[in-house]
C-alpha cells in the first residue's frame, strides 16, 4: 500500500507541475493560430498582391524567430519596456490597418506581434520540448542525415498548412465545417498524437522515419484520391498527424560548434524565408504551388526515410566479412 501511495504520490506531483506547462503550451497555440487567421485575412484583405497576402506573416514569422534566437544569447533584451512598445506597436498597427487599410500599419503590427510571440516561445523552451513548440526544426545537419530529413520534412508541413488556414477555413465552410471545428480538428491530429507518444514509451516506434515518411505520402494520395474539399482536409489532418509524431532530435555538441551561427541563423529565419518562396509559388501559380509544396515536403520525407534505411547497421550483412577478407 505505501508502495502504491507512493506511486499515485508521484504521479500528482508530475501532473501538477506539468499544468502551468500545458497551459502555456495551450496560450502559445491559441496566439499563433489566431495571428495566422487574423494576419493572414487582413494581409489577403490589404496586401493581396504582396506574396499572395502572405506578406505580413513573413514579417511576423522573421520578427518571433529574431527575437527568439536574441534571447536564447541575450536574456535581458527583453526588459520591461520592450514589451509594453511592441505591445503598443502590435495594437496601434492593429487598429490603423483595419481603420484606414494601411499596408504599413499592419507590417508594423506583425513586427511587434512578432517579438510578443518569440518571447513567449522562448519562455517555453526552458519548460517543454521543441516538440510541443510551433516550430519546423532545426535544419539537418548532412545530406546523409536521413531521420533528421524526414522529420524536418514533416515539421515544415506545419508552414503551408497555416498559410492556407484562411483559404481553408472558406473551403471548409462551404463543406458544412465550421471555422472552430476545422481549427480544433487540426489541433487535435497536431497535439494528441504528440500526447499519446509521450505517455506510451512502447509506441516511440512510431516517431520512425518509416511512419512518418507514410503520414506524410498517404496525405498527398489522400488528395488525388478524395474528391473536392475533403481530401485537402484528409490531407490536412495526415500530415498534421506527421507533424505530431515528428520529435526534433537535438543536436550533437560537434554539430553545434560546427556553423553554430549560420545554424542559428538559419532556424531564426528559415520559416520567414520558406513562407516568402511560397508565397512567390501561390502568387505564380495558385494553389497548386500550395499543393505541389505538400507533394514536396512529402518527397523529402520519403528520401530521408530511404537514406536511413540505407545507412541502419545491419542492412548489409556481408559487409563487414567482405571488409575482413579483404
Amino acid at each position: 500500500m505505501t508502495t502504491a501511495h507512493g506511486l499515485a504520490a508521484s504521479r500528482a506531483l508530475r501532473l501538477q507541475a506539468g499544468l502551468p506547462r500545458a497551459l502555456a503550451v495551450a496560450c502559445l497555440w491559441t496566439m499563433f493560430i489566431g495571428t495566422w487567421l487574423i494576419l493572414g485575412t487582413l494581409g489577403r484583405a490589404i496586401t493581396p498582391l504582396w506574396l499572395a497576402g502572405l506578406g505580413p506573416m513573413t514579417a511576423w514569422l522573421a520578427s518571433a524567430g529574431l527575437t527568439d534566437a536574441l534571447l536564447l544569447r541575450r536574456a535581458r533584451f527583453f526588459a520591461a519596456p520592450v514589451p509594453l512598445i511592441a505591445l503598443a506597436v502590435t495594437a496601434g498597427g492593429l487598429a490603423a490597418a483595419i481603420r484606414t487599410g494601411s499596408a504599413p500599419a499592419l507590417f508594423a503590427a506583425a513586427i511587434g506581434w512578432g517579438v510578443l510571440g518569440g518571447a513567449m516561445r522562448s519562455a517555453l523552451r526552458r519548460r517543454a520540448s521543441d516538440a510541443w513548440l510551433p516550430d519546423c526544426g532545426a535544419l539537418p545537419h548532412g545530406p546523409a542525415d536521413g531521420d533528421a530529413w524526414a522529420v524536418f520534412g514533416a515539421r515544415c508541413a506545419m508552414l503551408p498548412m497555416m498559410a492556407a488556414s484562411v483559404v481553408a477555413t472558406d473551403l471548409c465552410a462551404g463543406a458544412g465545417v465550421s471555422t472552430g471545428q476545422a481549427i480544433a480538428m487540426h489541433l487535435a491530429a497536431m497535439l494528441l498524437p504528440l500526447a499519446a507518444l509521450e505517455a506510451l514509451p512502447s509506441a516511440r516506434f512510431l516517431r520512425s522515419p518509416p511512419w512518418i515518411a507514410a503520414l506524410m505520402l498517404g496525405g498527398v494520395a489522400a488528395l488525388a484520391i478524395v474528391p473536392g474539399v475533403r481530401g485537402w482536409m484528409a490531407m490536412s489532418v495526415l500530415q498534421a498527424v506527421a507533424w505530431g509524431t515528428a520529435c526534433p532530435r537535438p543536436a550533437s555538441a560537434a554539430s553545434r560548434r560546427r556553423g553554430e551561427r549560420v545554424r542559428a541563423a538559419l532556424h531564426a529565419l528559415g520559416p520567414a524565408a520558406g513562407l516568402f518562396i511560397l508565397g512567390l509559388a501561390i502568387e505564380v501559380f495558385g494553389l497548386e504551388g500550395l499543393v505541389w509544396t505538400h507533394v514536396g515536403l512529402a518527397l523529402v520525407c520519403l528520401a530521408g526515410t530511404l537514406a536511413w534505411l540505407a545507412a541502419k547497421p545491419g542492412r548489409h550483412p556481408n559487409r563487414g566479412r567482405e571488409e575482413s577478407l579483404s
